[in-house]
């Protein structure tokens, strides 16, 4: 039986409003994922998945490194 091939790694953190949600990386893509509050039907998703928008700098902001 052949092994299972890992395509990356989650994290589970807590907001500050005491909700938890995982974030990590999944073939080389940021990605953060929420439970799904509006589920109202089993054929509704548990969870939903998001890539996260990159922050832009400003154009007079300094950069940070």
């Amino acid at each position: 039986m052949p092994k299972d091939e890992s395509i990356g790694a989650l994290w589970e953190c807590g907001s500050q409003k005491g909700n938890t949600y995982m974030k990590g990386v999944i073939n080389g893509v940021k990605v953060i994922i929420f439970k799904n509050r509006y589920k109202k039907e089993h054929k509704q998703p548990d969870w939903k998945v998001f890539i996260p928008k990159e922050k832009k700098v400003k154009q007079d902001e300094e950069i940070p490194f």
